[in-house]
């Protein structure tokens, strides 16, 4: 099964942020609806014209459907270069391994160019990072577009960071306890952070991330 390991807030019923699906344009700051987004990729006014074939990607969580990335890169560019990117803005941790593989769960080399595997409307990748506490994603192609050629890939939007409501009194979260997440709780304000049972070892910050709160994920590369 795709999933992610302590995935508490998702299958086990933990408390839930406001599910809007809205991003932000990285470009122009424009802040749309997921679908929306789509459309906006084509026209935004911070677009740059050019002769490149550029494959435009939606990534996101089978398991944690808030969280999402729209990420471009050249159709002749190395999945290596996703995979580093995904790594950066979503996943590294402790420089754990990580696997594309296809709908069939066979294995995808990193050396094989993005247009090749994800360069049609249908085609899709899973992204596993860490073989042990697992981070999975789907990547989906999304459209094709002709831009500046890049040497990599770069996100083009990111949904809106959720609002995690802390389990004690509601305020925004700022900690999750990693023991207490296993059981469907430790969502903590600041105050009530500093007065966990758990102790301060036990806590990460709440980041927007599918892996917040797993391993020693901290959002920081």
């Amino acid at each position: 099964m795709l999933a992610t390991s302590h995935r508490w807030c998702i299958t086990t019923g933990g408390s839930m942020p406001g599910r809007s699906n809205a991003g932000v344009c990285a470009r122009c700051s424009a802040q749309l609806g997921m679908r929306a987004m789509k459309n906006h990729h084509a026209v935004c006014p911070a677009g740059q014209a050019g002769s490149a074939e550029m494959v435009l990607l939606r990534v996101r969580p089978p398991d944690a459907p808030i969280y999402w990335l729209d990420v471009e890169a050249p159709a002749t560019a190395k999945l290596s270069a996703v995979d580093k990117l995904l790594r950066e803005v979503w996943l590294e941790c402790c420089g754990h391994l990580s696997q594309f593989t296809d709908p069939a769960r066979r294995a995808v080399g990193k050396s094989r160019a993005v247009g090749e595997v994800l360069g049609q409307r249908g085609d899709t990748l899973f992204h596993c990072y860490d073989f042990g506490s697992s981070t999975w994603l789907r990547l989906d192609h999304l459209a094709l577009r002709r831009g500046l050629a890049r040497p990599a890939a770069r996100v083009l939007a990111r949904n809106l960071a959720p609002v995690w409501p802390c389990d004690e009194c509601g305020l925004p979260s700022a900690c999750i306890c990693v023991e207490c997440a296993n059981e469907g709780r430790g969502l903590l304000c600041e105050a009530h952070a500093a007065e966990h049972e758990c102790g301060e070892e036990m806590l990460l910050p709440v980041v927007n991330s599918p892996r917040m709160g797993v391993c020693g994920y901290t959002g920081e590369f």
